[in-house]
């Protein structure tokens, strides 16, 4: 598993305030995640601790994040370091990160579109049935997989622009820039997966009771930016979130 967030680090953490990730992406992982009050958590692919600090608000126990980015794990200690909340951060391929403990609540917030092998995605999902508890749950941002590429014009007046170049089947590469502020840009590559392809591994690792949730769009996201400013993001999302339980 391979990603450039150490080389992009400074740009990326200039989008982490996007509407689009606080009030359609966060709302709606929070609404499936639902009550986590005294729950342990696991956050994989944890970046700077953004998710990890947001659903430690909402009053998970023991909290733990990791990414495989040195640069990312660093900023996140820096911002425990200075408003501790008693969250944990580590450096670690998710591929190869074998049990670390025993987790309530697993979540992977664009995780597995790192994944370049259906090796690697069934890896990913491995290492997250390992650490959660019997009746823990997963619960994932992805990219959506029955996302078409004629949809992925929809999302430009947002700063965010995708190319596909063979069309989405398995393993397809996406390439994601993303406008921020001064004129900059940064760029992600990640890959496309199919919903028979997730639903295929999960089950063959031993997960159940899988449920996908469609993007929803927060009542004050609305009320800030108005709802024609969403008409076109709400047409088909690219991102979904993904349950299921061990």
């Amino acid at each position: 598993m391979t990603t450039n967030y150490d080389d992009i680090t400074d740009d990326y953490l200039k989008a982490v305030h996007h509407p689009i990730k606080k009030h359609c992406e966060s709302f709606t992982l929070l609404h499936v995640l639902g009550n986590v009050q005294a729950k342990s958590l696991l956050d994989l692919a944890c970046g700077d601790g953004y998710y990890t600090r947001l659903v430690k608000q909402n009053g998970t126990s023991q909290t733990v994040g990791v990414d495989i980015s040195q640069k990312m794990i660093e900023r996140a200690r820096q911002t425990e370091m200075t408003t501790s909340q008693g969250i944990t951060y580590q450096i670690g391929d998710i591929t190869k990160l074998g049990r670390i403990g025993q987790f309530d609540r697993v979540t992977a917030v664009f995780l597995f579109p790192y994944a370049a092998t259906k090796q690697e995605l069934a890896a990913m999902f491995q290492t997250i049935y390992v650490n959660l508890k019997p009746n823990g749950k997963l619960v994932s941002l992805t990219i959506d997989p029955d996302l078409q590429e004629e949809d992925l014009v929809n999302f430009e007046r947002y700063g965010v622009t995708f190319a596909a170049k063979a069309g989405l089947q398995d393993g397809t590469m996406i390439t994601t820039t993303i406008d921020i502020a001064g004129g900059n840009s940064f760029t992600l590559q990640t890959y496309y997966w199919k919903k028979t392809t997730y639903e295929n591994i999960i089950y063959a690792i031993g997960f159940r009771g899988i449920r996908w949730y469609p993007i929803q769009i927060s009542e004050a996201g609305i009320e800030e930016y108005g709802a024609a400013y969403w008409q076109a993001y709400a047409k088909k999302p690219y991102a979904m979130v993904l349950e299921c339980e061990k």
